[in-house]
């Protein structure tokens, strides 16, 4: 029959020592796999928040621009004794108008080149509208040239190029580029789709941790006669607070998906060849921020892991010093 003097020598300290083992294991695992989450959670808010929402406001702003443009020089006429309440064209070529809402298209070209939506590849789509842009202002000017010249029939023609290249290529350009915006919207909102999955990586190991710690101090009031182990109760308070804080992705996901649902709905609407573009409004834009917040939680998590291991620790390594004096 075995001597319970020796099983307790040998199996209390080695026992201690696997449950502190076992626990911070556990929430190193949670750790990583929360604050791995968190990133690509994170990630994917503020691309839709500072890449595609802006994209999509800077095509539709581009368009309506264009518009306003296009519709000014192909209402108006290079006959002044045909107006029938018509515009002239000599007047609205005379007031350079149409060179200054080109130019805040082409400034608005400029910043969606340099947001972050698809590839290089798919920026270039950006260049060749401002090239197309430049070929569009060059027959306008030719229109105003040879109307002041009196040739009216030429400048009309002129402007007829101009209104086909507008509604024609640089419309297909653009309207190529809102299905590029969509794509990208598309690879985010599938990181919100996975998120209740990857939960999973740091979910399971959390619940080992919570659960070899529960165990433990249950386990460690029987062995030793204690109540209450302050350290590993304080250990156990702080993993729930560190589920908590993981959980920010979900509990941020409906904003997330309010706002790519928000986007989805434009982009579909598309640019309408003769009529504006629909932007997102404050209230996509407020959505889009708020789920973008990270409330610095990439940097609570590891603080909130590091102290919940120290006292895990200490918590064990107090029952070790005990136990040794009592053996002693």
């Amino acid at each position: 029959m075995t001597n319970p003097g020796i099983v307790t020598t040998t199996s209390t300290p080695q026992r201690l020592r696997r449950l502190r083992v076992g626990i911070v294991s556990a929430l190193v695992l949670a750790l990583v796999g929360a604050v791995s989450t968190f990133l690509v959670a994170h990630s994917a808010a503020v691309s839709v928040q500072s890449a595609v929402v802006p994209a999509q406001a800077a095509i539709a702003d581009t368009w309506n621009l264009l518009h306003r443009v296009d519709v000014a020089l192909s209402t108006c006429t290079t006959d002044p004794a045909a107006q029938r309440g018509r515009t002239d064209c000599a007047v609205v070529l005379a007031n350079g108008e149409y060179h200054g809402q080109i130019a805040i298209a082409v400034q608005n070209l400029a910043v969606l080149a340099g947001l972050a939506v698809g590839d290089r590849a798919d920026r270039q789509v950006i260049q060749v509208v401002q090239g197309l842009l430049i070929d569009h202002l060059g027959l306008v000017e030719q229109a105003h040239f040879h109307l002041g010249q009196g040739h009216a029939l030429l400048a009309e023609a002129y402007l007829r190029y101009a209104g086909n290249l507008l509604r024609g290529s640089i419309h297909d350009q653009l309207l190529d580029f809102v299905g590029r915006i969509g794509a990208e919207l598309a690879r985010q909102r599938q990181t919100h789709d996975n998120a209740p999955a990857l939960a999973l990586l740091w979910l399971v190991p959390l619940l080992v941790a919570v659960g070899l710690l529960l165990g433990g101090q249950v386990w460690l009031t029987k062995r030793f006669n204690r109540w209450l182990n302050v350290p590993l109760a304080t250990a156990s308070v702080g993993l729930v607070a560190l589920g908590v804080v993981a959980a920010r992705p979900l509990w941020a996901g409906a904003a997330l998906a309010e706002s790519t649902d928000g986007v989805r709905a434009l982009l579909d609407a598309g640019l309408p060849p003769s009529a504006p573009a629909l932007g997102p409004d404050d209230h996509l834009v407020a959505v889009a921020a708020t789920a973008a917040r990270s409330f610095n939680l990439e940097y609570v998590m590891p603080v909130l892991a590091i102290v919940c291991l120290a006292l895990v620790i200490v918590g064990f390594q107090r029952r070790l010093d005990e136990y040794g004096t009592r053996s002693g």
